[in-house]
């Protein structure tokens, strides 16, 4: 839809998730959809300058999907930002830095993880495990207790992720296992060294994510280092899942779970060893995205999630 189209309609909120790879925005007018973008995501609120890598990720997406929005009345700009959790003081920076250079009368900023469960399952209990870049889950209970585990970023969390496969890939790679040194030096150059030396860093998190498609084919191919990698991934993530659910549910209960991000794309060479990780819960169809879940929560401050949501502005 064209810039005068989406003026015409006049748009009124504006959605964000904003992951460490990818940034999506949905603009929407009383429930109709007006148009939907994506760009490229920020390395999480967690991270150094992460607050300005943030809002540049969203403001440059925001330019590109409609360029003449200053002056078109904007209600809202909601963000489902990675890192939120870890960095509360980061989420209410960044609503307020939206605020300022927006034409938005309020900002809602939360974590991606929180706007996963609201659109997964909504208010219903269950988990939401976001795996892409970084890796989280969250776990809510029939009393409205909420969990959430790991987020923390690829210095002391994401176990599980695109970045720590890609890390733990390189990792073997540097000590010498092939195919994946070979794989290595074929996706990034005489410089994939670097990347294994420095596996904490949050600059480099997306690089090594972009590692994971060559380990997964090298692990359908048969090759017992990726399929390894693998395996510790999914069992890292059935352990997150576990520290979420376990303080909240009997353990003895058929707690949905819905899986979401970049990393459901990896299919059965990673659900079926995390399916039976995180027994007895059983995995569940998301019913909505991200995006809906930060439309809920733009029209709701009565849901268990409200802890973890920063409100700014009218």
């Amino acid at each position: 839809m064209s810039a005068s189209a989406v003026k015409a309609a006049r748009v009124t909120d504006a959605l964000v998730d904003l992951g460490k790879t990818r940034c999506r925005l949905r603009l929407v007018s009383e429930g109709q959809v007006l148009t939907e973008g994506s760009g490229v995501g920020a390395p999480g609120l967690a991270a150094p300058e992460g607050v300005s890598a943030a809002a540049h990720s969203v403001l440059t997406l925001l330019d590109s999907v409609v360029p003449a929005l200053a002056p078109t009345p904007l209600r809202a700009i909601v963000v489902g930002a990675a890192g939120a959790i870890a960095a509360p003081a980061a989420a209410d920076q960044l609503a307020r830095e939206l605020l300022e250079r927006t034409p938005a009368r309020a900002a809602v900023v939360t974590s991606d993880a929180i706007t996963s469960h609201v659109g997964a399952l909504g208010a219903e209990p269950g988990v939401a495990l976001v795996v892409g870049t970084g890796a989280v889950a969250v776990a809510l209970d029939e009393r409205g207790r909420l969990a959430v585990e790991d987020g923390g970023g690829p210095v002391t969390g994401d176990l599980g992720s695109g970045a720590w496969i890609g890390a733990e890939a390189l990792r073997r790679a540097e000590a010498g296992a092939q195919p994946l040194a070979a794989l290595a030096r074929a996706r990034f150059g005489d410089d994939w060294h670097d990347l294994a030396a420095d596996a904490g860093s949050y600059e480099l998190a997306r690089r090594r994510g972009t590692f994971v498609p060559d380990v997964a084919r090298s692990a359908r191919e048969g090759d017992p280092e990726s399929r390894a990698v693998i395996s510790a991934a999914a069992d890292h993530l059935a352990a997150t899942v576990r520290a979420a659910r376990d303080p909240l549910f009997d353990r003895s209960a058929t707690v949905p779970v819905a899986l979401l991000g970049g990393l459901t794309t990896l299919g059965a060479l990673l659900t079926d060893r995390l399916a039976c990780g995180i027994a007895p819960s059983r995995f569940v169809p998301a019913q909505g995205s991200a995006l809906d879940g930060a439309a809920t929560l733009l029209e709701r401050e009565d849901l268990p999630h409200e802890a973890y949501v920063v409100r700014r502005g009218a």
